[in-house]
């Protein structure tokens, strides 16, 4: 009987069983070396991975129910932000795209987009208020 999906054939459940366990094998002698090489930042998408092994789909949405979510790295969301707030700004400056409208449609984005992925639609909003608020200050008169 063939039953598990891996690299786009299907295996038997004993096949999958063994490919499974080779797989948590590997991902536990990764985090060994991650370890011995004071890296362990790298070693939390390893701990999910370990955790989504053998976990059950759940029925209503599809993921794996016991998979730990791991969220944007909020560092790298601001760092984001700022440079589509920059590109926005030379866009602006050009009189190519207010910046203001920018901001706008990827707010509008973000709305539509909160509906099937809650945590990208965030992201998006997170962008469109940086960028909204970068219009704002650009609009404020300069004080020398």
């Amino acid at each position: 009987m063939r039953d598990a999906n891996f690299g786009g054939g299907r295996a038997t459940t004993a096949e999958a069983a063994t490919k499974l366990a080779l797989a948590r094998l590997r991902i536990e002698e990764a985090l060994l070396v991650l370890a011995d090489a004071g890296v362990m930042p790298a070693a939390t998408h390893l701990n999910a991975a370990l955790a989504c092994i053998g976990a059950v789909p759940d029925a209503q949405s599809g993921r794996d129910a016991d998979c730990p979510t791991i969220g944007p790295d909020p560092i790298l969301v601001r760092a984001i932000g700022g440079a589509l707030a920059v590109v926005g700004t030379v866009l602006a400056r050009d009189d190519l795209l207010p910046l203001a409208e920018l901001g706008s449609l990827l707010g509008q984005f973000a709305s539509v987009t909160e509906h099937h992925d809650p945590a990208v639609g965030l992201i998006l909003a997170n962008w469109s208020g940086m960028i909204l608020d970068a219009a704002a200050e650009m609009e404020r008169p300069q004080v020398d």
